[in-house]
């Protein structure tokens, strides 16, 4: 896991991440960000000062995955691929997994998978975010 130098206020100190997906209590799905595709909406920003927040608080870098479909390849393997590779080269440690998710909407069959993970895996707390008009469509189905 690389820290990123992320400059400028915090959005987690004005309140912009939801804390639960940060601290204990339920393992939680959440939160879903829509913004317009390649404009400067702060969401990338913000899952990088969430995911800053959390290795300052010692979660394990290995606990972590940020992963953005925007890249090809991420687009051929899926979600069930990449926790899979994710887990042969970074093995889990004790305690709460994160997964932020970009771009969830190119993923195949991303709001079953989600639901999945929600249902059976109590120790994955999800943030997904993606481009408006897909994500927000989806959702609403």
């Amino acid at each position: 896991m690389v820290r990123w130098p992320v400059s400028g206020p915090s959005l987690l100190a004005k309140g912009g991440f939801p804390r639960d997906l940060l601290v204990g209590g339920e393992p939680a799905c959440g939160p879903s960000l829509a913004a317009q595709r390649r404009t400067p909406s702060g969401k990338t920003t913000l899952y990088l000062q969430a995911i800053e927040e959390l290795l300052n608080r010692g979660v394990a870098p290995t606990n972590i995955l940020y992963a953005t479909f925007d890249h090809p390849l991420l687009k051929l393997i899926g979600l069930d691929a990449l926790l899979k590779l994710w887990r042969e080269f970074e093995p889990a440690r004790e305690g709460p997994e994160y997964l932020f998710l970009d771009e969830i909407q190119v993923a195949k069959d991303w709001q079953t998978w989600i639901k999945h993970q929600v249902d059976f895996d109590k120790r994955r707390r999800i943030a997904v975010t993606g481009s408006a008009t897909p994500l927000v469509t989806d959702v609403q189905e």
